[in-house]
């Protein structure tokens, strides 16, 4: 009767069922924008004749931005030290973990990463040649990785700073963000009847998110909930847990 009561998909047997995907008039949409869709699935459908399973888009797009990271650390600090580098930036992320368990979310997530390992070495591109064509390429990552994951509209602040002194290169940066968002509130009219709409409030999770704020400050509970998530994101580093895996319930599941 309730998609989005995690309770209720639970008593169902569908407490699992197309996670954190956005359900709409019946209709499941991929959490928050097409980007990962538009950059690997259909293109892959194309050239296989299937879908990718989602880990295998979450694989990808984490090796796209591992590549984009070393590529940005080599041109930034050259050969030396290279080999420390590429040691810190593939054992110093959270993709292993992550790459354990995918769905839209992690989807999202792995591809905003590599959208925004893109924009950083193609501001670096941009502070070293001060090329207008270069603001361009910078922003039309920013505008990726913003409309793959809102959240990364910070980055914008970023491309402020470095273009505040060049207005030239900073009008013409403009051209793909507009773009960008244009399109995206297209999509999101035709997806849910509101171009401002991302996707969040019918997001299936375990709080049912079209009576939640999730992005408001108008309370202490909210206050409360942005420290506690400053602190996971900032601050935690991995758990490690581990247990003797049990294999018995599983063979006698299957008659072995």
């Amino acid at each position: 009767a309730n998609a989005y009561d995690f309770k209720e998909r639970q008593r169902a047997g569908m407490e699992w069922a197309m996670w954190d995907a956005s359900l709409y008039n019946g209709r499941f949409y991929l959490y928050f924008s097409p980007v990962p869709v538009l950059l690997f699935y259909i293109p892959f459908r194309l050239v296989a004749g299937a879908y990718p399973p989602d880990a295998l888009v979450a694989t990808f797009f984490s090796a796209w931005a591992f590549l984009a990271c070393i590529a940005f650390a080599t041109r930034l600090l050259g050969e030396r030290m290279r080999v420390l580098w590429i040691l810190l930036i593939g054992l110093g992320n959270v993709v292993p973990f992550m790459l354990t368990f995918v769905r839209a979310y992690e989807v999202a997530v792995a591809t905003g990463m590599a959208m925004t390992a893109m924009f950083a070495y193609a501001l670096l591109r941009f502070t070293e040649t001060r090329a207008t064509k270069h603001a361009v390429w910078m922003s039309v990552w920013l505008a990726l990785a913003i409309a793959t994951r809102p959240n990364l509209a910070v980055l914008a602040l970023i491309a402020v700073v470095v273009l505040f002194r060049h207005r030239r290169a900073a009008l013409f940066a403009m051209i793909p963000p507009a773009a960008v968002g244009v399109a995206y509130a297209i999509y999101n009219f035709a997806r849910f009847g509101n171009p401002f709409e991302l996707g969040m409030t019918y997001q299936i999770s375990y709080v049912p998110m079209w009576r939640a704020a999730p992005c408001s400050l108008c309370s202490a509970p909210d206050a409360i909930r942005l420290v506690n998530n400053a602190m996971h994101y900032l601050f935690w580093g991995p758990t490690f847990a581990g247990a003797f895996p049990n294999y018995l319930p599983y063979s006698a599941n299957w008659g072995v």
